[in-house]
């Protein structure tokens, strides 16, 4: 990987029409992204070999030196959207802990990852890989949720960048890295924070000292409290419903449990967004 990258982390393997319409949105918004930032572009597959058994009975050099070339030509089928220069990197193992191994190695600007947004009991909310991939990472990491397959890019209007923030430590990392993007991409940028009656007040003090901040760093950003009627859902799920291009949003690394990984505002949003969410993990 070069100095300067976005790991864009894709399934090969998942041929249904959702897979390919997941990995199309991944790799156009991966390119536009790339293009824009002047960052080099490595897809990473991981493969489970305990999920190859009924090939791989009897291991041997020559039937893994097949099947390898076989997942680098479906690469190379698969690299419609992305550009000539990408290069492709293949990993066998536990996606859950082979994805953030690399990532955290080669400290690529970003990783870019889709989910399909399962429930239940087995996938609580994004299953177990992104799950694991934003507990783990050292890197800011873009999902793509379900309602965001169709999510375009318009080339010849400017990029709004929405960050929810909750003004607190669990944010900082969020508002910096939004920061630096928003410089690199000359976008728009509004902090948003959600609060109800009794602490409205210190909130827009503090939102208004950030946007001072920020204009004295030559970025001009808007500001926006989010009046909480109801449950806190409610407001953010409004918000991002104005059509930003970017969602930005910081979390914080408690536990394993999922419900210590991602707060639901942060669940909220990956679900219901219908575009890019940028996870940034506070230390």
């Amino acid at each position: 990987m070069s100095s300067r990258s976005i790991l864009l982390v894709d399934d090969l393997k998942d041929n249904t029409v959702a897979g390919w319409e997941r990995s199309h949105a991944l790799r156009k918004t991966a390119t536009f992204l790339g293009t824009k930032l002047n960052l080099g572009i490595e897809m990473l597959y991981v493969d489970d070999l305990s999920k190859e058994s009924h090939d791989l009975t009897e291991i041997d050099l020559k039937k893994i030196q097949q099947w390898k070339k076989r997942v680098h030509d479906s690469f190379q089928k698969a690299k419609s959207h992305l550009p000539e220069d990408a290069s492709f990197l293949l990993k066998t193992g536990s996606p859950s802990s082979q994805i953030p191994e690399v990532i955290n190695s080669e400290r690529p600007e970003f990783a870019i990852l889709g989910t399909r947004g399962l429930r239940g009991f087995k996938k609580l909310f994004l299953g177990s890989v992104v799950e694991d991939v934003i507990r783990e990472s050292q890197r800011p990491v873009l999902v793509m949720g379900p309602q965001a397959l169709n999510f375009k890019f318009q080339p010849n209007r400017k990029i709004k960048i929405l960050v929810l923030t909750d003004l607190q430590s669990t944010s900082r990392q969020a508002e910096s890295f939004a920061q630096s993007l928003a410089k690199k991409l000359k976008a728009q940028l509004t902090l948003a924070h959600s609060v109800g009656d009794e602490i409205q007040k210190k909130a827009t003090e503090e939102l208004k000292k950030k946007k001072q901040t920020l204009s004295e760093q030559g970025i001009k950003a808007d500001v926006r409290l989010l009046l909480a009627e109801g449950r806190l859902s409610d407001s953010i799920i409004k918000e991002i419903q104005k059509g930003p291009d970017i969602l930005i949003m910081g979390t914080r690394s408690r536990g394993k449990t999922l419900s210590a990984i991602l707060g639901s505002s942060t669940r909220t949003a990956i679900l219901n967004a219908k575009m890019p969410v940028i996870v940034v993990k506070s230390s």
